[in-house]
């Protein structure tokens, strides 16, 4: 009996324990069910969001405050139609539609879109070609992760909500008042602007990002930056535009390298907007043969470029900012921060202001002349000056004549040279921001023969009986390496170029740029030169009184271990 009643026991029991399995096992498979419906949902709402209406629009030409604008129109699902105004545009299941339209500065221009299995929305677009922009205002930098007041300047805050970024565009905060990051931390801030009420077509060119450090070059080092983007730095008291190019890995270049493009160099009509960054992520070895630059016209290049190799970079080519000195204005340039308080400077940086220009010359006898006078050298990192146009004269009755002085360097560029002086006019003086040379005298008697100085473009001659040249193209620009080590078995140059000859008189020449070099380990120097443009010289020598053009002064050449804090300046 006690068998038969155990056996009994036992199989209740297990059915008991089947019973609760059972059940336990009922609540996974919902809970499960659950789980892959909420992932499902999730999934199809992030398609969703990815297939969902994109509206941006691009300034494409700006004519006083009304501008030609194309508004882009995209989605993957593709547009059933558009209505703007009283028309409607037919999508035909396109994924993406190009409109154009004029419209002046704060106009507003309401468009619908239906896209396909979509509602129709409304989106609103407010033209304006002005960008936010971010200021640092608390900039003294320490070094010991002290915090840096950013402020984020909107344009029409009436009609925009106003958001900021710290995290390169994921999420958005909504700015009401300035914020405080990090110097140490290298954050990049975007900044964005969308209309109040609807939907808003985004602006392309609205997002500007700012990297806030101690230095360019620990700022280059540490940020993550993406390769054919635009940034700003932000160092102590300035601001600076930089466009970056990314190489990742161990490089060899085997062709002519080069970086930037049409955007961050003056034209005749404005100045250079940007520094031109290149980042190895490895080590760089440059062949034999071929030239490491930057873009340059005849309006000069962009505002210096800087080559950063986290691993050892090996020259056997050519690395040079000869005649690539930007057209714009100078600033103080912070290339890296002294720890040691040792150091005679808190700062190693670029001055904003470079060397003097040759001072005017002049001479009042009748068939007197006199040589240009030399640019002044630069030095403690500085650009060198331009030299001043020589002058010449045969006329009466005797009168003083004046060549153009040589322009003043900056911290992108050698100083432009000055135009010659021959007969009854002066010469141009050269540009103080590595802008044009000075132009040649331009007298209404003699054919003149005076040369143009050299510059972002060279100066204009003057011919008639007697033969010149103008200025050439170019002058010295700023060039920042950096490598763990630096073997230079090549040439490292940033030099400037010469004015133009001429039969009576030549036109001063550009001045040097500033080369800044910078390694832990060991540098192998090799040949490194930031000269100043050589004398113009005089075509023929048709006169025993012709004028030579001043030279442009030289640039200075820096070498320094940042392991060590020695620097070395010539």
């Amino acid at each position: 009996m006690k068998i038969a009643y155990s056996k009994e026991k036992t199989i209740k029991v297990s059915l008991i324990l089947v019973s609760i399995l059972l059940i336990f096992l009922l609540i996974f498979l919902l809970y499960k069910t659950d789980i892959l419906q909420t992932v499902r949902k999730e999934m199809n709402n992030s398609k969703k969001e990815e297939m969902g209406t994109k509206a941006q629009y691009q300034i494409m030409k700006t004519n006083g405050q009304e501008y030609e604008i194309l508004i882009i129109i995209e989605n993957q699902r593709g547009i059933e139609r558009i209505t703007k105004e009283d028309i409607i545009v037919n999508g035909k299941g396109k994924t993406k539609i190009v409109l154009d339209k004029k419209m002046k500065e704060g106009e507003e221009y309401k468009i619908k879109i239906k896209a396909v299995g979509e509602p129709e929305e409304e989106y609103v677009l407010i033209a304006t070609s002005k960008i936010p922009i971010i200021t640092i205002e608390n900039m003294d930098t320490t070094g010991d992760g002290t915090t840096k007041t950013v402020k984020i300047e909107y344009p029409n805050n009436e009609k925009f909500n106003n958001y900021y970024s710290l995290d390169d565009g994921m999420t958005w905060q909504e700015y009401n008042e300035t914020i405080d990051v990090l110097e140490v931390d290298n954050k990049t801030i975007n900044a964005k602007v969308e209309v109040k009420e609807g939907k808003t077509i985004q602006n392309i060119e609205e997002v500007q990002a700012i990297i806030v450090s101690d230095s360019l070059i620990s700022a280059v080092g540490k940020a993550v930056m993406g390769n054919d983007r635009h940034y700003r730095i932000g160092i102590k008291d300035e601001i600076y535009t930089v466009h970056t190019y990314i190489e990742n890995g161990d490089t060899i270049f085997t062709t002519n390298k080069t970086y930037g493009n049409a955007n961050d160099v003056g034209t005749v009509n404005t100045n250079a907007k940007n520094m031109v960054i290149v980042k190895v992520n490895g080590d760089l070895t440059i062949n034999n043969g071929v030239t490491l630059t930057s873009y340059g016209t005849n309006y000069g290049g962009p505002k210096g470029m800087l080559l950063y190799v986290t691993g050892n970079l090996e020259n056997k080519g050519t690395i040079t900012m000869t005649a690539r000195g930007a057209k714009a204005e100078g600033q103080n340039v912070y290339l890296w921060k002294n720890n040691d308080l040792t150091q005679a400077e808190e700062y190693e940086f670029v001055p904003k202001v470079g060397a003097s220009g040759g001072v005017a010359v002049t001479v009042s006898t009748w068939r007197t002349y006199k040589n240009g006078t030399t640019g002044t050298a630069g030095t403690a990192r500085r650009t060198g000056g331009g030299g001043a146009g020589g002058v010449s004269r045969d006329d009466n009755p005797d009168t003083s004549l004046l060549s153009g002085r040589g322009g003043n360097g900056t911290s992108y560029s050698g100083g432009s040279g000055g135009g010659a002086a021959r007969n009854g006019s002066k010469g141009g003086q050269g540009s103080d921001i590595g802008g044009a040379g000075g132009n040649a005298s331009m007298p209404s008697n003699y054919g003149s023969g005076s040369g143009g100085g050299a510059g972002n473009p060279g100066g204009i001659n003057s011919v008639g009986r007697y033969r010149a040249n103008p200025g050439s193209a170019g002058t010295g620009g700023l060039l920042i390496l950096y490598g763990n080590t630096i073997e230079n078995k090549g040439t490292i140059s940033s030099n400037g170029m010469k004015g133009g000859a001429g039969e009576a008189a030549g036109g001063g020449s550009s001045g040097g740029g500033s080369i800044n070099i910078f390694y832990n380990d060991t540098i192998t120097k090799g040949t490194i030169s930031a000269m100043g443009g050589s004398a113009s010289g005089i075509i023929g020598l048709y006169h025993s009184w012709a004028a030579n053009g001043g030279i442009g002064g030289n640039g200075c050449i820096s070498t320094g271990s940042i392991a060590t804090g020695t620097y070395i300046s010539n």
